[in-house]
């Protein structure tokens, strides 16, 4: 069965964690009761988008009761914890007193680190059943206090809703019903959200991966209309470096007017950012509107980091145009040099330590190479 978030390394969206609880000859409640709502979990879960979908769910093994019961839980199903996006756990009595289910929830806590995506809000609970003053563990009661999941038994006789019955795929009861929707909808939006993290997280990666080798797949060359004979120059340099340049003419000299958001989404596909200097007064203006505000909106809205630098066709570098264009984090190269493109790929590559910390990424632990430091501008 295909994981929803089997490209992001997992071979399970949901391992369900239950406790069989008493049994009569090959027949025990509990474990029917679990085996029927992850069923109708999958169904709900797949209607409400998320196809494909693989949901854990050990039916096979008489826990607590075998032989093996006390032993380490065996190599390939601690894999299967591991290679789990979210964990479920059905609450009762029973489950609180398996040494079974203890030792899937310590695999669990052990794995998680490892795991990619944020810790939070990765675990489920689904109450089956009242246990009042009983003790749960750290992981499902941080600091005391009970994560609160969601309740499939009557209060009252703390019996699971639908306990001993055939479901034949159908919830058993309207409440029922009302609290799988509930929860499938909860899960839903949990697998969605660590899908936008991971998407994200993928591409951060792969932006710092691509400064590293200093030829990213596309580069935003901002330059206006009216310095359109150097705009043109300048990209076909930089197509002979094999990169990809957008947009793919100047910008109207109105730069914030209606082509603003167009442009906005424009750059923030790509990996770095250069300014075209042709005008003093125009770079001047440039430096905030382009290099700071706009990669500001872009970093902010689309979390995206873009390394800048000025691209000085005119000679215009000065003391005081290095500092303004250094204060925001932008670099300048000579573009007045036959050979300033021999600079560029360079300056890419040192870019990607302040996009790795910018995005809190560890190259090393990424299986990236070192960037180098960035170096002074002056």
């Amino acid at each position: 069965m295909t994981c929803y978030l089997a490209r992001h390394g997992f071979t399970h969206d949901i391992f369900i964690s239950y406790a069989y609880g008493p049994k009569d000859g090959d027949y025990a409640p509990l474990k029917e009761w679990s085996s029927q709502f992850r069923a109708l979990l999958q169904l709900n879960l797949q209607l409400a988008g998320i196809n494909p979908l693989a949901i854990w769910f050990d039916d096979n093994r008489d826990r607590d009761h075998g032989i093996d019961a006390l032993e380490e839980l065996d190599k390939q199903f601690t894999a299967e914890i591991k290679a789990s996006a979210l964990l479920q756990t059905h609450v009762s009595s029973f489950y609180l007193g398996s040494r079974w289910c203890a030792q899937e929830l310590a695999k669990w806590v052990e794995a998680l680190p490892a795991k990619p995506g944020g810790k939070e809000r990765r675990i489920s609970i689904v109450r089956v059943g009242d246990t009042a003053g009983e003790p749960w563990p750290e992981a499902l009661a941080p600091n005391g206090e009970q994560l609160p999941g969601h309740l499939f038994h009557e209060p009252a006789t703390s019996v699971p809703l639908g306990i001993n019955r055939d479901w034949k795929g159908r919830a058993p009861c309207d409440k029922f019903n009302q609290m799988m929707l509930d929860l499938s909808s909860v899960l839903r939006n949990r697998l969605l959200e660590l899908e936008q993290e991971l998407d994200q997280r993928a591409a951060e990666r792969n932006q710092v991966r691509d400064l590293l080798s200093g030829n990213p797949r596309s580069i935003y060359l901002h330059g206006r209309a009216s310095r359109r004979a150097e705009w043109h120059e300048t990209r076909d340099q930089l197509l002979g470096l094999g990169m990809e340049v957008r947009p793919l003419s100047p910008v109207p000299d109105d730069d914030e007017g209606p082509a603003w958001r167009k442009l906005t989404h424009i750059a923030s596909r790509c990996q770095a950012m250069l300014l075209l200097g042709a005008d003093q007064f125009e770079l001047d203006d440039d430096l905030d509107v382009i290099g700071r505000d706009q990669r500001n909106l872009i970093q902010a809205r689309f979390q995206r980091y873009l390394p800048c630098a000025v691209v000085d066709r005119k000679g215009l570098r000065s003391d005081a145009f290095v500092n303004a264009a250094s204060i925001r984090g932008i670099e300048w190269l000579d573009g007045t040099k036959s050979d300033w493109t021999d600079d560029v790929p360079p300056w890419i590559a040192r870019t990607a330590a302040t996009a790795a910390r910018k995005y809190g990424i560890s190259p090393e632990a990424e299986g990236l190479d070192p960037p180098s430091p960035p170096e002074s501008l002056s």
